[in-house]
């Protein structure tokens, strides 16, 4: 497929940029119980962010027959809209894609809500002009933790995984996203812990994508767009800019050998930064690895000193254990 974009990142919406999880975990609740099924809300939630139907079948098991499904499903879509009207953005949902966008990355709205849920949706964000694509549950056969919406999302703009980044809030959203080789950058805002998020594979954790945005410039995020911006300048520049010399950081390829380069960094280096900001992650004396820029004080906005922890910090505090980059 000719495109005119070769990155993308591609963006959950239910918990990501949307503030609407917990309205889906009582919509599905009292579906079920329309149809005499009793889940826990709090079990509910932790399955949303799977596809309608790969919800109910985690909730019940497989023997949930054709038409029980389909009426859970509608009961659910049916209960779901009346939350329409109370969905909201999250703080800097609409400033994030739009700083993408203005990047030259193609942005990629990978939903598998139904159309007319997809619409309200994205009347909320207020961002049109910087969505490229969006993808709904008429665009895969499966639903999260399957990578169909993915693939469709990447399919949409000609993009393949080597050159995108997805930004999900759940489990399920980097279950799918490893299944691509696409890496993924974790919000909490959905309700999912930073621990379970790094344990399924997310490269970084943010509390939410206000947070990501402040710190933006050191995340893997930031090596994906300068990417964009090379490209961009080799393309648009006089003589195909040949005279552009990349610097180091800019040569490589993608996010993903971005963080597992900086995982081989030199102790020393670790404890160098550590000195000169004379704190860790959370203000005390833990000096684990950036996602960037060493030091947080050198920050445009001199935000950063409370940033996220990447995956070799989760397993430097917590003793035993591992995460795999997605």
């Amino acid at each position: 497929m000719a495109t005119k974009f070769k990155y993308a990142v591609l963006f959950d919406v239910d918990g990501t940029l949307i503030d609407s999880n917990y309205f889906h975990a009582v919509s599905w609740c009292q579906a079920l119980r329309q149809s005499g099924f009793t889940v826990p809300t709090a079990e509910a939630h932790r399955a949303v962010g799977m596809g309608g139907k790969e919800l109910v079948h985690h909730l019940l098991g497989s023997e949930v027959s054709k038409e029980q499904l389909e009426t859970l499903l509608g009961a659910h879509d049916a209960i779901f809209s009346t939350h329409w009207a109370a969905l909201v953005p999250f703080t800097g949902a609409k400033a994030l894609l739009e700083h993408c966008r203005s990047a030259g990355a193609a942005v990629v709205l990978a939903s598998s809500a139904q159309r007319a849920e997809l619409d309200v949706l994205r009347k909320a964000l207020d961002a049109e002009n910087a969505i490229t694509a969006a993808t709904s549950s008429s665009d895969a056969k499966r639903g999260k933790p399957s990578p169909d919406i993915l693939g469709a999302a990447l399919e949409s703009v000609g993009v393949d995984a080597a050159h995108a980044l997805f930004i999900g809030d759940a489990v399920w959203d980097a279950q799918a996203a490893a299944a691509l080789g696409l890496p993924m950058i974790g919000v909490c805002s959905g309700g999912t812990s930073e621990a379970e998020l790094f344990d399924a594979g997310a490269l970084e954790v943010y509390s939410d994508v206000q947070e990501l945005l402040a710190n933006v410039e050191t995340s893997a995020l930031a090596q994906l767009l300068r990417q964009e911006k090379i490209t961009q300048a080799r393309r648009n520049g006089p003589s195909g800019n040949r005279s552009y010399k990349p610097r180091e950081d800019d040569k490589k390829e993608s996010p993903m050998e971005a963080h597992e380069e900086s995982q081989t960094a030199p102790e020393s280096q670790d404890q160098e930064a550590a000195e000169a900001s004379g704190k860790g992650r959370r203000g005390d004396d833990t000096t684990g690895q950036r996602g960037g820029a060493k030091n947080p004080d050198e920050l445009p906005d001199g935000s950063g000193t409370d940033a996220h922890r990447t995956g070799s910090e989760q397993g430097q505090e917590d003793e035993g254990q591992s995460f795999d980059a997605g």
